[in-house]
């Protein structure tokens, strides 16, 4: 599944490439203040991100597509757990990876953008107050999607700055699987990062 997302990315990658896109490619990173939404409803858990932009590629007088490929560390601190329900002390960790495709508008002064993303699951943990550790990884869906709302602000030449909320539509926890309960779990990410396109 990542070497398909992989591939996907360097598709983007080329086509931004090789069209009239207005801005260069570029990097980010910043922090994340993710939870989780619905019946594992709890506290907000922050954790990093970092991430590529395959740069702008213009759609129409002040209308562009941004590719972007991320890793970014979600989940929540307390709430219930994700496999038994039970309310518990604690974090949920989630790494993923995500690749999205945000539709961007130029006001002049900043840009304001939404779009989808897909998220890869790499990594599930659920960490208890005595430092005890449980894999979740094989009781998480290894996919997810949502939608991206966002706005940029570029204060001087290269850089950018970002805030973003990202709002999961699907449902992460894999209910498939026999003895768990029917509950429905969508990730929810406020992230804010500082970024430098390339000359």
């Amino acid at each position: 599944m990542i070497k398909k997302l992989y591939i996907l990315a360097v598709i983007l990658s080329f086509t931004c490439q090789y069209t009239t896109a207005q801005d260069r490619a570029g990097f980010y990173a910043g922090g994340n203040l993710a939870n989780l939404s619905g019946d594992a409803d709890g506290n907000s858990k922050f954790g990093l991100m970092f991430g590529i932009s395959f740069g702008e590629l213009e759609l129409a007088d002040r209308f562009y597509l941004e590719p972007d490929l991320q890793y970014s560390q979600q989940g929540l601190l307390d709430g219930g757990n994700i496999v038994s329900g039970d309310v518990l002390n604690g974090k949920t960790k989630l790494d993923y990876i995500n690749l999205a495709g945000n539709f961007k508008y130029d006001t002049y002064l900043f840009k304001l953008y939404a779009g989808p993303q897909v998220g890869y699951l790499i990594n599930a943990i659920r960490e208890n107050d005595e430092g005890d550790e449980t894999d979740l990884i094989d009781d998480v869906s290894k996919f997810e999607y949502g939608v991206n709302l966002g706005a940029e602000f570029c204060p001087a030449g290269t850089l950018f700055l970002r805030l973003e909320y990202n709002l999961g539509l699907s449902n992460i926890y894999d209910d498939s699987k026999e003895g768990f309960n029917d509950e429905e779990i969508n990730n929810s990410v406020f992230s804010f990062c500082i970024g430098l396109r390339f000359d």
